[in-house]
């Protein structure tokens, strides 16, 4: 499982990495910021230096290498894109590739994709005919339609004066205006004193900062860190960057619960609450709190934590009750919870956790405590009408009326003083019954020891059953399957023999549930055995899913593509083009298409494809080509991979020839247009890696080029204390090589790989059963005489990863990922399945977890949890958690909402936990062979309440792109005041929803 993982890793990581190495082609510079200069180029005295100082505070802009920062150059799309990125704050989507299939010159590989994506997901910066144009200078009055459009500048119908206002193009001419009425911008004043905006010249670099930083000082949003509260003095403090209320009175508890951006309230002194509204944020009370009461006057809680002693808890209706590991006394006074509440009883002491009062948990109740635990109860109407399930081998003491009682674990000893309606022993344990104890059911597993005798001698009379617990269990995820199963051919579906079989193993297990009623340990291992090969029978369906292969199409697709946007319609002959149009529009649906795909239907549009290509001139469907002679004695294998490190080159295609003397590899198919320069190709082939640099005028010529292997090329050695690389190793070691030009090379390497000399940035990742690696080392220079990458035992810390959860689903911890240095370093790679791991020391721009979960082994997710950056110099235990809430930023300058304008632009979306640790993603899982693979984003719902009356709509994850007012409220156009709410229904974890009053138009 972990080599599947880390081979899993590596083909995600790969596209993610190579972005994140090329990025390294523009490091910004440190600027000093002193009073006198920031970049050598511009002075304190210089037009637009104060604006140019704000955007770099804000870190929205950087200079060049050299330390300059060229405000008289001019500014590309590209740059705009970054910038506005910055500026609007914009979520950077997940399906980039999606989104960038509308650009021929733009794909996820490009240095900016994950920006220009953005933008163009906003609606608010795109291309035309098929191209964004990266490298293209922007014009003024382009710019002017891209930040009206950003920033949702409106008309205020104050005249402006620019003589050149009706020589604008028309379609930026309204939004030159509307700038101008900002005083965004004055225009540039000509020999006559008069002033003109000049639409048509492309605009400098500072004359952009100018625009940029006077439209965010005209629309800034109050920033977190100062709450508004009315005009009142705050009755709370606020820390973790002004994420949570520190709150010691009723008012302070009730101006924090009106703050949107509060995600955790600490209780630091007790209190009587005023507000009886329901509370959606964790309410945590610290282990420094002591002797405190608080009373919620009916309130219900989503999630309360109480980590202090001698605490009372009153009037409330908690979902999710964490009693901590340290506790020490603490009282419930009519507390009750819901159906379907989970809570966990961590801690508590020998005389821990009393109920009082009309105290009543219907739920689940979850002693995973390692000491001694106690639960009381003051009268008959404080009880636990759920179950409580034992999972701590500490003695643990219920004098409690109690409706279920399971001990699922090992226990050393339980004792019972009350009336418990039902006992299920399922382990070993040691039981003690008071003179108040009362079991009307008690059973045991038929295979479980335990003796146990009532206060007055007499021995209590387990019924003895067979545990078809798990038998069941697995039986209701093989029928979800079962019912869930399309039989066909299509992507997606099963054939209708593995339909057949699993349905066999159902009705088999069935068979041994209804006919096995005799209660021995013969039967119980028959029930056992039927359980583990009902698992394996699901297991094998789940492998079975159809899986077609796309490979083709997506070649065709992109070729399809790149023939109809490089030649003009009038050189189709014929109705090619329009053929060309349906053919590449049915592709488009067959690529994107979320179920019922057929591999017939894929290769018939290939073919189709192919068909209307070999018809055309071949001067509209050739490409160029790359050829490598790679000279050696040694090869024995005709394999290679190649990458070339350029996103214009998806397109291509790579044939190997393996002769006596070394290997002839061709790549054809190359599309020139709008590439950069500058082309690097690295090869991997027989144990060896090379490297290549050609400029785009060579690759358009048709390249050849002859390397030869020789001595120059030396074994890739590691060391590193206490472990030993194995050859099989999968992901092992990563390179990044830095050309002379600024171009990284990032290649994956096995043990003893041969390299050519040069300096290297190492990445070493691998795994252990009880250890993960992931160390880094800078400047590692190969050589005649040095090959080798060393380790010390001074340079690694270890680190640990933990999640405290507080939703009852079933975590797996999946994989680290390290972030080494800024976004313009090399990035790590990610250790699978292990929560130790070995990393080395230093600065961490940010370290993501990841983790599985799953609903009863029927329905999966996956989530990833980014900490910001981190300085790891000893060992560190990495904490996160599972509390989540929808963060907003706002970025319309009022509350009015047009109804038929994407909300997208008003409103950018993200997830974060109450540590601040931000959520990169969140999807559910596609099972791909053995694996489980991101596939949807979990969805989330949009509902606009007006009245009383509420509309919904979902949403992909949090996107609300292309959706307006008018699409959520359907037939039933609305204006004026509403409710504007955001939430996940249907997520497997809570989400905190946000809600915003707008005013629509």
């Amino acid at each position: 499982m972990i080599s599947n993982k880390s081979h899993t890793n590596k083909k995600i990581l790969s596209i993610v990495s190579i972005i994140a190495i090329i990025l390294s082609l523009y490091t910004p510079i440190v600027a000093a910021k002193t009073s006198s200069t920031i970049f050598s180029d511009i002075s304190v005295d210089d037009q637009g230096y104060s604006e140019v100082l704000s955007l770099v505070e804000r870190e929205i802009i950087n200079g060049y290498g050299d330390g300059t920062f060229k405000p008289w150059g001019n500014i590309s799309r590209q740059h705009v894109a970054v910038m506005l990125t910055k500026a609007l704050n914009l979520p950077i989507p997940e399906n980039l590739s999606e989104i960038l299939s509308v650009y021929h010159d733009v794909d996820e590989n490009h240095l900016y994709a994950s920006q220009i994506a953005a933008v163009t997901k906003a609606d608010i910066f795109q291309g035309s005919n098929g191209s964004f144009g990266p490298e293209k200078m922007i014009n003024r009055e382009q710019v002017a339609t891209v930040l009206v459009k950003s920033f949702q500048l409106q008309d205020n119908n104050l005249e402006v004066e620019l003589i050149d206002l009706q020589d604008i193009d028309i379609s930026h001419r309204n939004n030159v205006n509307i700038l101008a009425q900002h005083q965004v911008t004055v225009g540039k004043v000509d020999e006559e004193g008069n002033r003109y905006f000049d639409g048509g010249d492309t605009i400098k670099r500072v004359q952009f900062a100018i625009f940029l930083d006077k439209i965010l000082k005209l629309t800034q949003i109050p920033s977190v860190e100062s709450p508004s509260n009315g005009g009142q003095t705050s009755e709370f403090q606020l820390k973790d960057n002004g994420a949570t209320a520190v709150v010691s009175s009723d008012q302070g508890f009730t101006q924090a619960l009106q703050q949107n951006t509060i995600t955790k309230i600490e209780l630091t002194s007790g209190f009587t609450a005023s507000n009886n509204n329901p509370v959606n944020i964790p309410i945590v009370v610290p282990s420094s709190v002591q002797g405190q009461s608080f009373d919620f006057n009916g309130t219900t809680l989503s999630s309360l934590e109480v980590n202090g002693d001698n605490i009372t808890i009153k009037n409330a209706t908690v979902s999710t009750l964490l009693i901590g590991s340290e506790v020490e006394n603490i009282t419930l006074e009519n507390v009750k919870d819901a159906s379907g509440s989970e809570h966990t009883f961590a801690g508590g002491g020998a005389n821990s956790i009393h109920l009082s009062g009309d105290t009543v948990f219907v739920g689940d109740i979850k002693i995973t405590s390692g000491t001694d635990l106690r639960i009381t109860s003051d009268n008959p109407e404080s009880k636990i009408e759920g179950t409580i399930w034992i999972e701590s081998e500490a003695n643990t003491k219920i004098d409690a009326p109690v409706s279920t009682v399971v001990i699922d674990s090992y226990n050393h000893q339980v004792t019972i003083n009350d009336v418990v309606d039902e006992l299920v022993i399922r382990s070993s344990a040691t039981l003690v019954l008071g003179e108040n104890a009362t079991i009307t059911n008690p059973t045991k597993r038929v295979d479980v020891e335990i003796e146990a005798t009532y206060a007055n001698g007499s021995l209590v009379v387990f019924e003895t059953v067979l545990d078809k617990h798990q038998l069941n269990r697995i039986l209701t995820e093989a029928r979800f399957y079962l019912e869930s199963a399309v039989p066909g051919s299509a992507d997606g579906q099963y054939n209708q023999s593995d339909i057949d079989n699993l349905e066999a193993s159902i009705n088999s297990a069935e068979l041994v549930l209804d006919n096995i009623v005799d209660v021995t340990i013969e039967n119980q291992q028959t029930i056992d055995s039927e359980a583990e090969v009902l698992q394996a029978a699901v297991g094998t369906f789940k492998t079975k899913k159809v899986v077609v292969d796309l490979t083709q199409l997506q070649y065709a697709y992109s070729k399809a593509g790149r023939i109809i946007n490089q030649n003009p319609q009038s050189d189709f002959p014929g109705d090619t083009y329009s053929q060309f149009t349906i053919l590449i529009e049915e592709a488009s649906q067959l690529l994107y298409a979320e179920d019922g795909v057929t591999q017939v239907a894929i290769d018939s549009v290939v073919q189709e494809i192919e068909t209307v290509i070999s018809e055309l001139p071949s001067e509209m469907t050739t490409g160029s080509s790359i050829t490598y002679f790679i000279e050696s004695d040694d090869f024995a294998e005709e394999s290679a991979y190649v990458q070339i490190q350029d996103s214009a080159y998806s397109e291509k295609k790579i044939s190997r020839t393996l002769v006596e003397n070394g290997m002839w590899i061709e790549i054809t198919d190359l599309y020139i247009a709008n590439i950069s320069p500058d082309v690097f190709v690295s090869i991997e082939t027989n144990g060896y890696v090379l490297f290549d640099k050609l400029t785009k005028a060579e690759a358009a010529e048709g390249y050849f080029k002859v390397i030869k292997v020789d001595e120059t090329y030396r074994p890739f050695q590691v060391s590193i204390p206490g472990a030993t690389l194995e050859a099989d190793d999968l992901m092992p070691i990563r390179i990044y090589k830095k050309d002379v030009s600024g171009a990284i090379y990032d290649v994956m390497l096995s043990k003893d790989t041969r390299v050519p000399y040069g300096t290297y940035n190492v990445n070493v990742q691998f795994d252990r059963p009880e250890m993960s690696y992931n160390l880094f080392k800078e400047s590692v220079t190969i050589s005649e005489t040095n090959n080798a990458v060393e380790f010390n035992d001074s340079d690694i810390v270890n680190i640990n990863v933990e999640l405290d959860q507080y939703t009852p689903v079933n975590y797996e911890f999946y994989y680290v990922t390290p972030y080494k240095g800024t976004e313009e370093d090399y990035s790590g790679a990610a250790g699978s399945g292990l929560e130790n791991i070995l990393i080395s020391k230093g600065n961490y721009r940010k370290i993501n977890l990841t983790y599985q979960l799953n609903n009863n082994n029927i329905n999966f997710w996956e989530i990833q949890f980014s900490t910001g950056p981190m300085d790891i110099q000893e060992p560190t235990t990495i904490t996160t958690n599972d509390r989540l809430l929808i963060v907003g930023n706002w970025m319309g300058t009022d509350n009015s909402v047009n109804a038929t304008v994407s909300l997208d632009n008003y409103l950018g979306l993200y997830i974060k936990n109450s540590l601040g640790h931000k959520v990169t993603s969140f999807n559910t899982l596609k099972e791909y062979y053995n694996l489980k693979m991101p596939d949807k984003r979990v969805p989330g719902t949009i509902t606009v309440e007006q009245g009383g009356v509420k509309y919904t709509k979902e949403l992909n994850g949090l996107s609300l792109y292309n959706v307006t007012i008018n699409d959520i409220v359907s037939e039933t156009p609305i204006t004026g005041e509403a409710e504007l709410i955001i939430s996940f229904e249907n997520s497997p974890i809570p989400i905190q929803p946000i809600s915003y009053t707008i005013e629509i138009q």
